[in-house]
């Protein structure tokens, strides 16, 4: 059996702090501030529940997945685990499994391969990685991070201001419990790739913490 390595999805392998950006644009007019604004709460205080509402579901939306580009050399490095060093990837994000689901699990087998596995879910991605027997993590979250490397497994944040330390050419992947040396990733910090989920991928209203 293949060790598996799960990756995390919005932030990690594609820009989605970019498309916050653009739907704040469009929808209220204003340059998102990336410096001061950086997570879900931080719309929720400055916009709005509503206004809030209608950036995540432009962001989110299932039928724009496929017009989502991967962060450039995402795919080639998740290529390259998979064809050369044997490991499995299984990508889990937080979302709705039945909206969300089929358009994404096309768009990650087209971008980083047809054998790819995919977990959407509304739970705890630690439980996930140890229902699927997954020796490690990527995310783009410090406190996910910190739980996997707490529970014992590999864990590597993509490299964000304030999450990891990149080298020239990205995040370097480096020894796992596979006993395998892992090439240096071309998941460069390119814009407003910092911005975080903070809230669960469901739609955020006050009432969440």
């Amino acid at each position: 059996m293949k060790p598996t390595l799960c990756t995390d999805v919005d932030s990690t392998v594609w820009d989605a702090g970019a498309w916050v950006c653009s739907a704040v644009l469009d929808i209220t007019g204003e340059t998102l501030d990336i410096d001061r604004i950086t997570t879900w709460t931080h719309i929720l205080d400055t916009y709005g529940e509503e206004t809030t509402i209608a950036i995540f579901d432009r962001v989110f939306d299932p039928q724009r997945v496929r017009d989502r580009e991967p962060y450039p050399g995402a795919p080639e490095v998740l290529r390259t685990l998979q064809e050369r060093f044997g490991i499995q990837i299984h990508f889990v994000t937080h979302n709705d499994p039945e909206v969300m689901a089929p358009q994404l699990g096309s768009w990650l087998r087209t971008h980083f391969g047809p054998d790819v596995g995919l977990t959407v879910t509304t739970g705890d991605k630690l439980d996930i990685l140890e229902e699927l027997g997954a020796f490690g993590l990527i995310d783009d979250r410090p406190e996910t991070i910190g739980r996997v490397a707490d529970a014992g497994l590999w864990a590597v944040a993509k490299p964000s201001p304030g999450t990891a330390t990149s080298s020239p050419g990205g995040a370097t992947y480096t020894a796992s419990p596979t006993g395998k040396k892992f090439p240096n990733s071309s998941l460069q910090h390119t814009g407003p790739a910092s911005f975080r989920g903070d809230l669960p991928r469901h739609r955020p209203t006050t009432n969440e913490s």
